[in-house]
């Protein structure tokens, strides 16, 4: 297995992981064994080799079923579809939960690949137009490039949400024509970005999981 250094851990991936959880093969392998998954912080090029790299071991272990928490401000959208090609590709089982923050990709993407949605009571999600940092200039050519690009990438951002939501397109560009729409749970519901609100934490899905 891969030493990737991400945001995607199994409880347990290596002390250089943007969230530092202890370093415990043992408990590595009993959580992938168990399907619990870690999607925290920015999504970023290491995530989804970190993914592969888990669903390698998850493969060898037979685990049918992933429960998926998810806490992350989004990141890169060509990644964030990546993670969300492997996670759909996995022919696994997927319960997602946002326990903290879905924002941008992570909850217009990553978290749209799951077949349960959930999110804990005081879970919050945003949802935006896609966005693009430049520096310096750029021709028109080169700005007429981008711009087509970043509308693919609208497009397929939406077709992910409309296939989810069962709302339109137009729905969802009156929503965040005016900037960053923030949701609380119960709004996250309403719109159908989740599946249902939950009390208890994701680690109370997998039976026999203990600390």
């Amino acid at each position: 297995m891969t030493k990737a250094t991400s945001n995607v851990f199994s409880g347990v991936f290596p002390p250089d992981t943007h969230v530092n959880v202890g370093f415990d093969m043992f408990r590595f392998y009993d959580r992938t064994r168990q399907g619990i998954l870690h999607i925290n912080g920015v999504i970023d090029a290491g995530t989804s080799i970190a993914l592969q790299d888990y669903f390698l071991v998850a493969d060898q272990f037979g685990t049918k079923e992933i429960f998926l928490k998810l806490n992350s401000p989004g990141g890169d959208v060509i990644e964030a579809l990546a993670v969300y090609d492997l996670l759909v590709g996995s022919q696994k089982r997927i319960t997602a939960t946002v326990t903290g923050l879905a924002a941008s990709a992570a909850s217009m993407i990553i978290l749209q690949a799951a077949h349960t949605r959930q999110a804990l009571p005081h879970a919050r999600l945003m949802i935006h137009e896609i966005r693009r940092f430049a520096f310096g200039t750029e021709r028109q050519s080169e700005t007429k490039r981008v711009i087509k690009e970043m509308n693919a990438l609208q497009d397929q951002m939406l077709g992910i949400l409309t296939k989810r939501t069962g709302r339109t397109v137009a729905e969802f560009v009156r929503l965040t024509k005016e900037g960053d729409c923030w949701m609380n749970a119960k709004e996250a519901l309403d719109w159908q970005l989740v599946d249902k609100i939950v009390e208890r934490n994701i680690k109370d899905f997998s039976p026999g999981l203990e600390d």
